[in-house]
């Protein structure tokens, strides 16, 4: 496998999508990103792309809280654009270049709980990732491979029925996430990235 690192431009990608027989006509289109998106998760070094076979490679830290014999999850997402994507996963971040699972993890409950350091403990002491292949869900028909970090995390002041928190804003990214919609549900029902 090689890897296909950067693109000089939207249509550099596209054309390389194309070629290697994505199918693009829906991205942008309901619960699915742009390819502008996928474009700007390359540069910021958040997911690579492979080629023969192409492949989406991403890190990805997912936060597990636990109450009783519940885990909170992000019910639905609201983008900037107004549109709905539905969810059901507990609170998860693409990692950034050389970025621990410990800094990705705290990064993660400040930008979608807006949680401080003195608001949580970390459970987790070590954590390796474990590896999950499918199609992209934010990216339809594109093969993607996640290595999910999941950190423990006890976080006791959040609310007992659902909630919504807004994103930190990302000036540069007109369709990013504005708000999510939190609540809790048995462990066994969450979709696995």
């Amino acid at each position: 496998m090689s890897t296909k690192k950067d693109f000089l431009s939207v249509e550099e990608l596209k054309s390389w999508l194309i070629k290697n027989q994505i199918p693009i006509q829906e991205w942008g289109l309901g619960h699915a990103k742009t390819i502008l998106q996928l474009y700007h998760e390359i540069n910021k070094g958040e997911c690579k792309l492979l080629n023969d076979p192409p492949k989406r490679i991403l890190p990805v830290v997912q936060v597990i809280i636990q109450r009783d014999h519940l885990v909170l999850v992000e019910l639905e997402q609201e983008l900037s654009d107004l549109r709905k994507r539905k969810r059901c996963l507990p609170p998860s971040e693409k990692m950034k270049p050389d970025e621990t699972w410990l800094s990705a993890a705290i990064r993660c409950l400040d930008e979608e709980l807006s949680l401080q350091p003195n608001q949580f403990t970390i459970l987790s002491k070590n954590c390796e990732p474990i590896i999950h292949e499918r199609l992209s869900q934010s990216y339809p028909g594109l093969p993607s491979q996640y290595h999910v970090y999941s950190v423990h995390v006890r976080a006791n002041d959040l609310p007992e029925i659902e909630f919504w928190t807004d994103e930190k804003a990302d000036p540069g990214n007109k369709t990013a996430v504005r708000r999510h919609l939190w609540g809790w549900i048995a462990y066994n029902k969450i979709i696995p990235l």
